[in-house]
């Protein structure tokens, strides 16, 4: 019995709860508008400007069914006003790890998460095929008080199935009162390819709005 509970300490197998100020559990709903510019690959290697605009909604579930220990979901849906193409979707998934929250003046937590993604190919300029990718993510919450909430999250992409080396930085940092949220989401696109091989970088920014389920 007592093995059976230095277990249960070590793993923390109770599973989270919501009335916990630093619960790391996370579903929400969003929308997340964004302006890009950057170069794309025309031919073999020549590289040449090029902008356009892109709107999503997106739904996200981070759980938590043991205490250090969960999931998290991204699936999104959207418009990319681009020559090459006007529709983009994609869905993550990652293993989620909780290594610290913490009670104070501001609760707080902080999440990673190692997981694979897939969808359409992104930039845009690369092709309209399906492609698929690694993931690495972490994620701080703060929350001064129960009814304000402020995270943070950082998603990275190293490489993706495409020809070349393709990798993505995406940041989104937001706030919020009681269930609605406001926020900035960036993101930065490099590809390395082409002949002679040469950077190809995208960068995205723009608003985004969403409602906290849990």
């Amino acid at each position: 019995m007592g093995a059976l509970a230095l277990a249960g300490v070590l793993t923390g197998a109770a599973p989270a709860w919501a009335g916990d100020p630093s619960h790391v559990s996370l579903w929400r709903l969003e929308m997340h508008a964004a302006y890009l510019q950057g170069d794309q690959r025309i031919g073999a290697g020549t590289l040449v400007p090029y902008n356009g605009w892109a709107f999503w909604g997106r739904a996200g579930i981070s759980e938590f069914p043991w205490k250090w220990l969960g999931y998290d979901v991204l699936a999104q849906i959207g418009m990319v006003g681009t020559p090459q193409g006007n529709f983009d979707v994609a869905a993550e998934g990652a293993v989620a790890f909780a290594p610290a929250r913490w009670k104070g003046s501001v609760d707080g937590s902080i999440v990673l998460g190692v997981g694979g993604g897939f969808g359409f190919e992104r930039p845009v300029w690369l092709g309209r095929a399906g492609t698929a990718w690694p993931l690495a993510l972490v994620r701080l919450t703060l929350k001064p008080k129960n009814s304000i909430r402020f995270f943070a999250s950082f998603r990275f992409t190293p490489i993706t199935a495409d020809p070349g080396w393709v990798r993505s930085y995406d940041l989104e940092v937001t706030g919020g009162y009681k269930w609605w949220y406001l926020g900035l989401r960036g993101r930065m696109d490099d590809v390395t390819q082409g002949d002679p091989e040469r950077l190809y970088r995208t960068y995205w920014l723009g608003p985004t709005a969403g409602l906290v389920i849990r």
